[in-house]
């Protein structure tokens, strides 16, 4: 999927996907996995409060792995 705006991802290996058209934007659901090309203007950053920076210091990093989400490695 091509000029991605935003993904959202329902947990359920659905991707629902807003993207730039000509004529303004399309919403489409694609099943994963996918490859989507990304628009400079999709990621607007955040800036976090000095208690949100410190309370991510004890949070976990979760890790996906190939046998973690069940894909094959040989595609």
């Amino acid at each position: 999927v091509s000029y991605l705006l935003s993904l959202d991802y329902d947990g359920k290996n659905i991707f629902t996907i807003k993207k730039q058209t000509e004529d303004g934007y399309q919403i489409v659901e694609v099943d994963g996995p996918c490859l989507v090309t990304v628009l400079s203007n999709a990621n607007k950053p955040r800036y976090m409060s000095v208690r949100g920076i410190m309370e991510a210091f004890d949070k976990e990093v979760e890790v996906w792995s190939a046998d973690k989400i069940d894909v094959d490695e040989a595609k």
